[in-house]
């Protein structure tokens, strides 16, 4: 009774199927239920060996059955690389970059200074980069002298208490002009000089010719020669051609042929003595803007010792050793000696000078007496005169127009006009005690 109960509760667990006759045509079905006895029952088969539906499970991800979560983590995997390479780099970049500017700013020193001169011009170059004077130096110097034509604007201011004597307290001059010399041979120039204020001329030059036109005369020397200034006004603004013989002379003196200045191995000394590291140290650089661009300044203020050993290699490198020898001191006579130089920082060109010096005429300079001994021995055996100089430049390499004046008159034609206008007044002056004049020329 236990069995059947037990088959019961099995029968009515288990799933029944459904007994029939195997499919028809299916060999291996007839031969499998040929093995099963007559008397067995569908329902006696133990559950281990009846056939009870399988349900295969799959493990699909999420991932797998969304392509944009594929590609995301394909993304992932290639930021990571790039990532690793990143700093990689800049790993190698930045010990790199760190060597180079060491070796660029003499930090160290490669024991090769064109290969270090170089390293420090390619690294400098760069817009971003800080600049050394040393390189914007010779930045500068690289770009001037290939400068064949350029403005200029310079003013000369001397003052000392001595030319109170004659009648000034200050004495200023300007000279506004343009210079081409492209063409050594034929030097071109054209510039105005004023005289403090009162005394006003132009001057160019073409070639071997030079042309002059007075534009005004101070009223104190027309009064001191004794000369009205109706009688002179009819020449001012009047243009005369000077050839080389009325500059030079001729038969005497030899006419200067014209010349490229210092030689290349010279300007290289001048520029290396600026680049020594003495002189380099006394120069303080520094960014501002001049006339709305940003340039580099540079001061220099020299102890006297330093301007003594600056004027000693000046003297070596321009073959001076007779001037320059002995117990002379260039700070016995230049004082206070302040100079200031503006590099424009785009182009490098230089736009700005100005100096200031005070220059004592107590004692000669060797071979100058000639120049400062005998003009101010009548202001005194010791004098001091303060004198500043600054000159703006511009439109370098902007080749100008200057052409000799179509109204030029001779120096001849000039001196018979002027003399004859003036021979009234002057009466005598000008003819010697045979009766030659020798105003004329």
């Amino acid at each position: 009774m236990n069995d059947n109960s037990q088959t019961s509760q099995t029968s009515s667990q288990e799933p029944a199927v459904a007994a029939g006759p195997p499919p028809a045509g299916d060999p291996n079905l007839e031969n499998l239920s040929k093995g099963v006895p007559p008397d067995m029952k569908l329902d006696q088969v133990p559950p281990d060996l009846q056939e009870s539906p399988q349900v295969v499970q799959t493990t699909t991800s999420t991932d797998e059955l969304i392509p944009e979560r594929q590609e995301l983590r394909k993304s992932k995997k290639g930021l990571k690389l790039f990532l690793a390479l990143l700093l990689l780099f800049l790993l190698v970049f930045g010990i790199g970059g760190g060597v180079f500017y060491a070796v660029a700013y003499e930090k160290i020193d490669i024991g090769n200074k064109d290969l270090q001169r170089s390293v420090a011009y390619f690294v400098q170059d760069l817009p971003f980069t800080p600049k050394t004077p040393k390189y914007v130096l010779e930045k500068a110097y690289l770009v001037q002298k290939d400068v064949q034509s350029v403005s200029f604007d310079a003013s000369v201011a001397l003052s000392s208490g001595s030319l109170s004597i004659l009648g000034l307290g200050n004495f200023d001059m300007q000279f506004v002009g343009d210079i081409d010399y492209l063409d050594l041979e034929n030097l071109k120039a054209k510039m105005n000089v004023s005289v403090v204020k009162e005394f006003d001329m132009d001057i160019v030059t073409v070639g071997d010719k030079a042309y002059l036109r007075v534009n005004k005369v101070p009223s104190l020397v027309l009064s001191f020669v004794g000369i009205s200034s109706d009688k002179i006004s009819p020449f001012l603004g009047t243009w005369v051609a000077l050839e080389q013989e009325d500059l030079y002379g001729s038969g005497t003196v030899q006419n200067p042929t014209p010349s490229s200045g210092m030689t290349g191995d010279e300007l290289a000394k001048s520029l290396e003595l600026a680049l020594e590291e003495k002189v380099l140290a006394a120069m303080e650089m520094t960014e501002e803007l001049l006339d709305g661009k940003k340039s580099y300044k540079f001061h220099f203020s020299p102890s006297a010792d330093l301007l003594d050993y600056i004027m000693k290699r000046a003297g070596d490198i321009n073959n001076q050793d007779s001037s320059y020898s002995g117990d002379y001191k260039a700070s016995d006579y230049y004082k206070d000696l302040s100079l200031d130089v503006w590099v424009d920082a785009n182009t490098y060109y230089t736009t700005k000078v100005s100096v200031s010096i005070v220059l004592d005429s107590g004692s000669s300079l060797p071979g100058g007496s000639a120049f400062l001994d005998d003009p101010l021995s009548m202001l005194g055996s010791s004098q001091q005169f303060d004198i500043a100089f600054v000159m703006k430049l511009s439109n370098h390499g902007n080749v100008p127009e200057i052409v000799a004046p179509a109204d030029a008159k001779s120096v001849e034609q000039f001196s018979k006009e002027l003399e004859a206008a003036f021979m009234s007044e002057l009466g005598s002056i000008g003819v010697d005690e045979f009766g030659n004049d020798f105003l004329s020329i």
